[in-house]
């Protein structure tokens, strides 16, 4: 294991130039590969609508307060397998047990309810199953955070910034091919299991999300070499108390460059949305097409979904494999060497992307009120994968760039021997916090409509949040403009 000691950093700029190296294909491939494991798992579990967005919201929480803390702790963490693997492994073995949990919430409910209660009520039994579903959801957004945390902040600490567009975009292509995949599985299992119904389609669903989380993960163990930091800030944080590692969050988000305390708020803004969409667009358009298609049968919902999402997922791999090259081809045109690649008009064509992907989304969800047909409003949530694609590539490459990293340790940077997993931390807030008003926000229009018996509740959910892909549009194009005046 390679020990560089972060001291040295603002003194050795000689020493930090032979540190700049290209780091191999392959190595991105493997750490990016983890991306694409945790994809796989989210299936809705049929509880009432409002319900089911504040228990989901139950993730983000953790992601407030779980993840920067796991963050904090992990840049001071001296293990011999290095700073993130520790969490990477418990991470992979908690979310694991949690998936599994989750998939046979409705066996251990009914046998809490027979064995421990000695009840044959249905209704007592289904709540058994919920509640024990809900404790299942709990665990794996607490679980998952760990797994989240040391993949994101792998990434930064392995690769160089001038490839941290790279490394983010691959990032985003094995997402892809893991959603994809859980899709594609999807839609055979509900195809094929009409009579065992979707008890066996979430478990199988479980199960291949567990293989690729626990290969994903091993092959990083295994072959990713992470050096071990041994810096002056671990002697003066170890011990910290939580109101000063939160203390340390807030003084790290103060020193942060104006254009990545921009990328912050263009998230938190943009998540309002983000959160409405990837909760309620599959349901929305499957109470579509029970209403558009004469005879449709209920159990046919489950398949319209997965198409639904099929499609979707399509569309956002298709993009995640143009629009980098796209970007890349401009960039190497305009920017030829690696500096200029670095430069602040190179991060101006990623906010002006970033920006116009964010109003095609807002116009895709608008639209949603002048059609009700389900093959229209398919296409409208097919096309925002394009966004989908964007949103999951372009922050977390400027977040990249922008934070120095252990591999490039620059002297004159803003951010000299600042924490990636601390960055990656805030990152996640910035995530996680507009999920908890969006569910909020949600559960509340949902509840509105039912008493005014709206039909359709969910589409005017996805409207609502065309509101905030707009303004986080307008001030993504607001950053990018001074960033392509500097």
């Amino acid at each position: 294991m390679e020990i560089i000691p972060l001291d040295d950093a603002g003194d050795n700029t000689e020493k930090c130039s032979e540190v700049i190296e290209d780091v191999p294909l392959l190595t991105i491939l493997t750490i990016s590969s983890g991306l694409g494991g945790p994809q796989i798992y989210l299936k809705a579990l049929g509880m009432p609508d409002a319900l089911t967005a504040l228990l989901w919201a139950t993730p983000a929480i953790g992601g407030c307060i779980i993840q920067p803390l796991i963050g904090a702790r992990s840049d001071t963490c001296n293990h011999r397998w290095g700073r993130r693997k520790p969490y990477l492994a418990v991470g992979s073995v908690a979310t694991t047990c949690a998936v599994l949990t989750l998939a046979w919430a409705d066996s251990v409910g009914r046998l809490v309810a027979y064995g421990f209660f000695s009840t044959t009520s249905i209704e007592e039994v289904r709540f058994a199953t919920l509640i024990f579903a809900a404790i299942s959801v709990i665990m794996l957004g607490i679980a998952v955070q760990p797994l989240q945390c040391a993949l994101r902040t792998l990434v930064l600490d392995v690769c160089p910034i001038h490839q941290q567009v790279q490394a983010q975009a691959w990032g985003v292509r094995f997402s892809g091919v893991g959603q994809l995949a859980g899709c594609a599985t999807g839609l055979m299992l509900v195809q094929g299991t009409k009579d065992t119904g979707e008890t066996f389609t979430f478990r199988a669903m479980a199960g291949i999300a567990v293989l690729a989380v626990t290969g994903t993960t091993a092959a990083i163990m295994l072959t990713i070499r992470e050096p071990v930091f041994v810096p002056a800030v671990q002697r003066k944080t170890r011990g910290r108390g939580l109101c000063q590692i939160f203390g340390g969050l807030m003084k790290t988000y103060q020193e942060c460059p104006v254009v990545l305390q921009s990328v912050f708020t263009i998230q938190f803004i943009a998540w309002m949305g983000w959160f409405t969409f990837l909760f309620y667009s599959t349901s929305y358009t499957t109470e579509l097409y029970l209403a558009d298609t004469i005879n449709s049968e209920q159990r046919l919902s489950g398949f319209v979904a997965s198409l639904v999402s099929y499609a979707y997922s399509c569309v956002g791999l298709a993009a995640s494999v143009i629009l980098p090259l796209v970007v890349r081809t401009f960039q190497s045109r305009h920017y030829s060497r690696v500096r200029d690649r670095n430069s602040d008009a190179s991060n101006a064509t990623l906010l002006g992307v970033w920006s116009l992907s964010l109003l095609l989304s807002s116009i895709l969800m608008s639209m949603t009120t002048l059609t009700t047909s389900f093959g229209r409003t398919v296409c409208l949530m097919a096309a925002n994968g394009v966004s989908w694609a964007v949103a999951n590539w372009i922050p977390f490459a400027l977040v990249g760039k922008l934070t120095p990293t252990p591999a490039v340790l620059l002297g004159d940077s803003e951010l000299k021997g600042q924490p990636n997993g601390s960055m990656i931390g805030l990152h996640n807030v910035a995530i996680s916090a507009p999920q908890i008003l969006a569910a909020g926000l949600s559960s509340g229009i949902l509840w509105l409509a039912h008493r005014l018996d709206a039909s359709q509740a969910e589409g005017w959910a996805l409207r609502a949040g065309a509101v905030f892909y707009l303004a986080a549009a307008c001030v993504a194009y607001q950053t990018a403009r001074k960033c392509g005046r500097s």
